[in-house]
């Protein structure tokens, strides 16, 4: 089967293989934007308390860093992904992005973040929602939505580790409205004309 293209079996043929590249995508997603989105945030307020530095200072860091990432994007990651496939890109990728977070620990001049920033771009870069919409894509032909959508739902993962109320928010519909505290759009016994 090609690498960059590929369809859907017919039914019945066992489990299809875009449905294991949604799994590994999902997880390229929940460490991709958990270290590379998210996590920039985090990095600043530590950086600032070790190092002293100004907020201004880190921030425009971490701003060229997001303009960094979204250029490389831009300028030609697709066609990489293309020439030489979504597995040797993730693998530069995810070194980038852990070999830039190692530098974090070790700089003492605010050069060496903009270094180290400037190589964990290059993960962001391969691992961004974007990214993963060019790893799922191809796998899929009828049901291309619902596989980038699950690729992507690396929030639902990430919440159960930030908050669990949000998690358990979020998840008291599946098994109907909560006795606490009762919402009626979880309610299986509400007709679909008073559902929003």
């Amino acid at each position: 089967m090609d690498d960059h293209i590929a369809m859907e079996r017919p039914r019945g043929a066992g489990l299809y293989h875009g449905w294991l590249v949604v799994a590994a995508a999902f997880f390229v997603a929940l460490f991709g934007f958990g270290l590379g989105f998210y996590g920039p945030g985090i990095y600043l307020v530590a950086l600032k308390a070790r190092h002293g530095w100004s907020i201004a200072e880190l921030s425009s860091i971490i701003t060229t860093y997001y303009v960094l990432g979204a250029s490389l994007l831009f300028c030609g990651v697709g066609s990489l992904f293309e020439r030489y496939g979504p597995r040797k890109l993730l693998i530069v990728g995810i070194v980038a992005l852990g070999i830039g977070l190692v530098l974090l620990t070790w700089v003492t001049r605010l050069w060496q973040v903009y270094a180290a920033f400037a190589l964990m771009s290059v993960g962001w870069a391969t691992m961004s929602g974007a990214a993963i919409n060019i790893i799922v894509a191809p796998w899929f032909e009828r049901r291309r939505g619902l596989a980038v959508s699950w690729a992507l739902n690396h929030c639902t993962g990430t919440n159960i580790f930030d908050d669990p109320r949000r998690f358990w928010a979020g998840c008291r519909c599946i098994g109907g409205s909560d006795a606490r505290h009762p919402d009626p759009r979880c309610d299986p016994n509400t007709t679909s004309k008073t559902r929003r």
